[in-house]
């Protein structure tokens, strides 16, 4: 089942997912950040980069 998220959701979301990888030292994808509206991370690229020892 597919469901759609509102735009306003879906910001929540990058903010929230933000707010914890700044807990767990995880890197977002840029485009995250941009959703969120923050600046990206340093080493942001395309994917999830995770803390090492959260693998």
């Amino acid at each position: 089942m597919a469901t759609t998220e509102t735009p306003r959701v879906a910001r929540a979301r990058a903010r929230a997912a933000v707010a914890a990888s700044k807990k767990t030292g995880d890197i977002l994808p840029r485009s995250t950040y941009k959703l969120a509206g923050v600046p990206p991370a340093k080493n942001a690229t395309d994917r999830i980069q995770r803390k090492a020892a959260n693998r």
